[in-house]
């Protein structure tokens, strides 16, 4: 209840698409369906691929190229801000 990009979400789906010349009521059903179709699959998606994930990630090699891979990511980004700064003279 307190997801404010859901609100936004559904605001922004009702103001767009509802259309005044017909049945708000089919509309609105119409709309709440296609809605939950649309989550229900991401949703399904979204646990596939993590418990997919997850299993990869157990492997200790796999795990320590993540950590080498993350841990070279941010050296990367620290010496990129370190060439952005300005010094002043």
């Amino acid at each position: 209840m307190l997801n404010p990009k859901g609100w936004a979400m559904l605001f922004l789906m009702f103001s767009t698409l509802l259309d005044g010349s017909f049945n708000y009521n089919a509309q609105i059903t119409a709309l709440v369906i296609m809605l939950a179709i649309l989550n229900i699959s991401t949703h399904f998606i979204w646990v596939v691929a993590g418990n997919h994930i997850s299993r990869w990630a157990d492997n200790k090699t796999i795990d320590k190229i993540l950590n080498y891979f993350f841990s070279g990511s941010l050296l990367i980004v620290a010496i990129w801000l370190l060439l952005q700064l300005e010094i002043p003279v």
